[in-house]
């Protein structure tokens, strides 16, 4: 499925689990270096497939302050909190600048048959090239997303 995606847009196509309320990224596009990975597992408020993670929780909490990564990244408390209001308005999830100068990323969620976010599909590409507010990208994201339904059993979606 993912590679399906892959040969149909020009940008880094990844994968995500949310299990334990941490970000892992399952699968990463062979074809696009992925610079900074660290931030978006480590810093999860500056990523859009963070930021999808965060915004399924009933109540966000951040362990001290949080940290600028670029001088785009929100890191007011109440902005954030408004900004996952919009992402789960949306069921998507963008961002430009955030989480590294010259990266756009785009994300929405990958469900379990119940219908529980499990993790999310992303597209991750060149700021300027990318919007995150294309509806067309986030289309195509829901319906190969929609594929990837997850069964939380037997994948690495499950809970731990």
């Amino acid at each position: 499925v993912l590679e399906e995606l892959r040969s149909q847009v020009r940008f880094g196509i990844y994968l995500a689990s949310y299990a334990d309320d941490r970000v892992r990224l399952l699968d990463r596009d062979p074809d696009h270096e992925l610079n900074a990975e660290s931030a978006i597992t480590a810093h999860p408020h500056a990523s859009a497939i963070g930021k999808l993670m965060l915004a399924r929780l009933p109540e966000p909490a951040w362990p001290g302050p949080l940290r600028r990564v670029t001088a785009h990244t929100i890191t007011d408390p109440v902005a954030l909190a408004a900004e996952l209001l919009r992402v789960r308005d949306a069921d998507a999830a963008g961002e430009v600048d955030e989480c590294r100068v010259g990266r756009t990323a785009v994300a929405v969620p990958v469900r379990t048959p119940d219908g529980r976010v499990a993790g999310c599909l992303a597209a991750i590409g060149k700021t300027g090239r990318l919007e995150p507010a294309d509806r067309d990208v986030r289309d195509l994201l829901r319906s190969f997303a929609t594929r990837l339904c997850v069964s939380t059993e037997r994948t690495p979606f499950a809970r731990r």
